[in-house]
């Protein structure tokens, strides 16, 4: 049977890390290869490239969803990236590894509700949500920032997700990821345990542009 069409989405949206985690780390330098292979940032043409990703695999029922300019109000999800814009302009913002756990977050806030971040981000408000639904779908250990998610978490999210997931015709059963197997790309020797949020965001965008998300994996029919 051919997977469900469904999406991951998790968010982060409150911290930027002065130092990244190894799996945050591993999580970004997979992105950045996706849709910049060979370089090492996510750079402003990077980022284009990504953006146009998430906006093909959203619909808003029979009609495509409300197009804005994602590039330009990135600078609503972190401090780091205003003052990177105020200094070199919109062109030349790049998202660094200390920002990714965030500006993923940012981003598959998009991919769950993409009208609601339109309207947001023309209103300056983008980062706001993004830090409502991080709240909402993750758990706050030890100091504040340290936050995690579940497997229960990511179950919400795909469901979230399911009402704008837009699959490709070229995708076949077998390429189906599972929430399951996000967890266990962050943490191979307890996928069951819950892992840290921007580690699972950040593997969570890297499935979403190219690869259906299904809470667990079906028998072949």
């Amino acid at each position: 049977m051919r997977c469900s069409a469904l999406l991951l989405v998790t968010c982060w949206g409150v911290l930027v890390s002065v130092s990244a985690s190894p799996a945050v780390e591993e999580a970004y330098r997979a992105v950045v290869e996706l849709v910049s292979p060979g370089q090492q940032q996510l750079t402003a043409d990077s980022l284009r490239s990504l953006f146009n990703m998430l906006e093909n695999r959203v619909q808003c029922g029979e009609v495509s969803c409300e197009k804005c300019d994602l590039l330009e109000a990135v600078d609503q999800l972190i401090t780091a990236i205003t003052d990177a814009r105020s200094k070199n302009g919109a062109t030349n913002v790049t998202v660094g590894v200390a920002q990714f756990p965030v500006f993923a977050a940012g981003c598959l806030l998009y991919l769950s509700a993409p009208n609601l971040v339109c309207t947001a981000a023309k209103q300056g408000q983008w980062g706001d949500r993004t830090n409502a639904f991080i709240h909402k779908l993750t758990h706050t250990e030890g100091q504040p920032g340290h936050q995690h998610m579940d497997l229960n978490g990511l179950l919400v999210l795909i469901h979230d997700l399911h009402h704008h997931y837009k699959p490709l015709s070229t995708e076949a059963p077998q390429s189906c990821v599972t929430a399951g197997d996000i967890m266990a790309e962050v943490n191979a020797s307890s996928p069951e345990q819950k892992q840290e949020a921007g580690a699972v965001m950040g593997r969570a965008l890297f499935h979403c542009p190219a690869r259906p998300v299904h809470p667990q994996p079906r028998a072949a029919q």
